[in-house]
Parts: C-alpha cells; sequence; structure tokens
C-alpha cells in the first residue's frame, strides 16, 4: 500500500479497525489494487457500504475510511472493543 502513496493516519488505530476505500479512492487506487492482488493470485472480495456509522469511524480521508467493529451484548448495547482496551 505504500507504494501507492496512500495517507497514513497521524494517530494509533486499533489493529482491529479495517480499511475500506471510499468511492474516489476506489476509482483512483483500489481498482489498480484488486487487479494486481488477483494477478499475483489473490481471492479479492469488493464490499460496498453506504454511510456508515459514525460512530465506528476511527479514520477518514478522501480516499479510504477505517472502521471499527460493532460488537451487541446480550442485552442489545453496542460498544467498540477499542474503547473498553
Amino acid at each position: 500500500m505504500w507504494k501507492l502513496n496512500l495517507p497514513r493516519p497521524a494517530v494509533s488505530i486499533s489493529h482491529q479497525a479495517r480499511f475500506y476505500f471510499t468511492e474516489m479512492g476506489s476509482k483512483r487506487i483500489g481498482r489498480r489494487l484488486a487487479a494486481e492482488a488477483e494477478r499475483r493470485g489473490h481471492c479479492v472480495k469488493v464490499i460496498r457500504r453506504k454511510n456508515p456509522s459514525g460512530g465506528n469511524i476511527a479514520y477518514a480521508d478522501d480516499l479510504q475510511v477505517a472502521l471499527l467493529p460493532i460488537h451487541k451484548t446480550k442485552n442489545g448495547r453496542i460498544w467498540h472493543k477499542e474503547f473498553d482496551e
């Protein structure tokens, strides 16, 4: 990814965060990255998600967004693991 000049968050982000390309990032970088990964024999899966909950966004810029996983407790409460560590 560093060869693609993606901005890197200036702050530490939970290792559980998952990075996704924004629509602009997909057009500028994601398609090339997916093509190269497939060329190297990797399985590529495209996940589209519109308007993720603001509560689980750990980082965002014009090209990418990092989302924290949402966990639900038995009583239905939602929490983010990063905040309990």
